[in-house]
């Protein structure tokens, strides 16, 4: 086995949680209809603290309205002090969505599987959300 140097991220999520969920779903929906998917990230970081806080909140819609799931997630983030200014944009504006989203993905999987109405959520790239997460980012 070759020896690589591997070492703990210098970025860490510390804690998440669920703090809105909105779900409707009418009996004549189906898996075949196409689905919408919206994303509206924003973030605190917390120099004093180091710490980042994401909100991400989904939307996701079929295209007859015959479901909608409005979720919003919030995720606190550990950094290592010594991070460059690089390294914090790469960790908060890309990494940090993709870390969340999978836990937002399975609440709303098992939300669709409880109503007896099965849904795989795609995985989706969310580099795109960078700019905007940063737009919507404060510093306290």
């Amino acid at each position: 086995m070759e020896n690589t140097d591997i070492h703990p991220s210098s970025f860490n999520l510390l804690k998440y949680k669920i703090v809105r969920s909105d779900f409707k779903i009418n009996d004549n929906y189906t898996q075949s209809a196409p689905f919408d998917a919206k994303f509206d990230p924003s973030g605190v970081f917390n120099t004093k603290e180091c710490q980042f806080e994401l909100t991400l909140r989904v939307i996701i819609t079929d295209s007859k309205e015959n479901f909608y799931v409005d979720v919003t997630a919030k995720a606190t983030f550990g950094i290592n002090k010594k991070e460059s200014k690089e390294s914090l944009d790469k960790f908060f504006y890309i990494n940090a969505p993709s870390i969340i989203f999978p836990y937002v993905r399975a609440y709303i999987s098992a939300l669709m599987t409880l109503s007896e109405n099965p849904f795989i959520i795609p995985t989706f790239n969310l580099v795109a959300l960078g700019q905007h997460l940063k737009d919507n980012t404060k510093e306290i």
